[in-house]
């Protein structure tokens, strides 16, 4: 097999420790000669880092176990799905938030979304229909014990109605498609970026 000298890894992790203090202790995995970190995205609770690695021959399940023990989650290895363009119309309903701060620090959690993440992402059509994905990620949401009694009862109303409903990732908020009049907004999906509608 060849040494793999490059790795590009997208990662979210909590706003502590500093992007500075986590590339260093990415760097500190034995395989790892240098370590680039470029913030891609920034929100309330994460940032979104895209981490350049190199090295003479990385060991990726050393470069993942320091990723994690540095509190972050490896999500993508820069050969994700292709975008898939819509311009769907989705109901939603949202009750307030949930802490991803708190989930990227549940090692117990994290081993399960790995787990059950690969499971629907292996399983959708290439390119998968909206439906097809909120069909799948609902299994995934109730296999990891995040929804709440609201969530599970929005969920079945849209069900009910003939449409697709999942948990949002992570909030306790449902998104559906396929149905009118269910949940409490109705809004359009765009892939030019947020923006009011």
């Amino acid at each position: 097999m060849v040494p793999v000298g490059r790795l590009v890894v997208d990662v979210l992790k909590p706003h502590q420790p500093s992007t500075i203090e986590f590339t260093q202790r990415v760097a500190g995995a034995d395989s790892v000669a240098a370590v680039n970190a470029t913030l891609i995205e920034l929100d309330q609770k994460v940032k979104n880092l895209k981490l350049t690695i190199e090295g003479d021959a990385i060991d990726y399940g050393e470069v993942e176990a320091a990723i994690e023990d540095a509190g972050g989650l490896r999500y993508d290895v820069g050969n994700g799905r292709e975008r898939a363009e819509t311009d769907a119309t989705v109901e939603y309903s949202s009750y307030g938030g949930l802490s991803t701060a708190d989930a990227l620090g549940d090692a117990e959690l994290m081993a399960k979304v790995r787990e059950e993440g690969t499971k629907v992402l292996d399983n959708l059509s290439v390119p998968p229909t909206l439906r097809e994905v909120f069909e799948r990620s609902w299994p995934f949401a109730q296999a990891l014990g995040l929804p709440t009694a609201r969530v599970v009862e929005d969920v079945e109303r849209v069900q009910d109605a003939g449409g697709a409903a999942t948990m949002a990732m992570l909030g306790e908020t449902v998104v559906a498609v396929d149905c009118e009049g269910v949940l409490d907004h109705r809004t359009r999906v765009s892939t030019a970026g947020a923006r009011l509608l």
